[in-house]
């Protein structure tokens, strides 16, 4: 008796024919990727949808807001034109925030010799809960404005707390730094802002 000879499918893996299929297929991927991204960074509707797309650059012109700062007073960046800002946006429940406030407090006292005007910005809290905060610390000294609604950090992509933003005379972004200050770097940022 002859037995049947056992055929095995032939080896070679993946077939000539699909190579085409597959490169069509990450092309068409690629290109909806890059749709999507051009379509976020150009449609209004789409960046009303998922909020800004971009982030401030230094040199850029600084968006304007206004601020109530805790004894009343409302504060407008048009208000400051042709005199160098620096806003520090933090929050009483933010530890780095608390643990750089000595620097910040130090760090203000060259600001006024040097004629930066500083703004502490606190982001979402009741005026309340900022009083009474900076009372128990011993903090009354420090110059807090309130952003309730959280406007003005959205408006300056403070996505970190805490975040520093110094603009220069002239309106512009001159130094953004997310993370605690120290009273040396502030001096340092400081002698560069006209």
């Amino acid at each position: 008796m002859i037995e049947d000879e056992v055929r095995l499918p032939p080896r070679g893996g993946f077939p000539k024919w699909m190579i085409p299929v597959v490169v069509l297929i990450l092309l068409a991927n690629a290109l909806l990727l890059l749709g999507t991204v051009l379509w976020l960074t150009e449609s209004p509707s789409a960046q009303d949808a998922f909020g800004p797309v971009s982030e401030l650059k230094v040199a850029e012109p600084a968006p304007d807001f206004e601020v109530q700062m805790l004894g009343g007073e409302t504060v407008a960046l048009a208000d400051l034109k042709g005199r160098p800002v620096w806003l520090s946006f933090w929050a009483t429940w933010c530890a780095p925030c608390r643990a750089e406030m000595p620097e910040v407090l130090a760090a203000n006292v060259e600001a006024q010799k040097l004629g930066i005007r500083f703004i502490a910005v606190d982001v979402a809290e009741p005026e309340t809960e900022v009083s009474n905060y900076l009372k128990r610390s011993g903090y009354t000294a420090l110059p807090a404005a309130l952003d309730p609604d959280g406007a003005v950090s959205s408006e300056y992509s403070v996505y970190n707390l805490p975040t520093h933003v110094f603009i220069d005379s002239a309106g512009k972004l001159h130094h953004i730094k997310s993370g605690e200050l120290t009273r040396s770097e502030f001096l340092e940022i400081a002698r560069e802002l006209k």
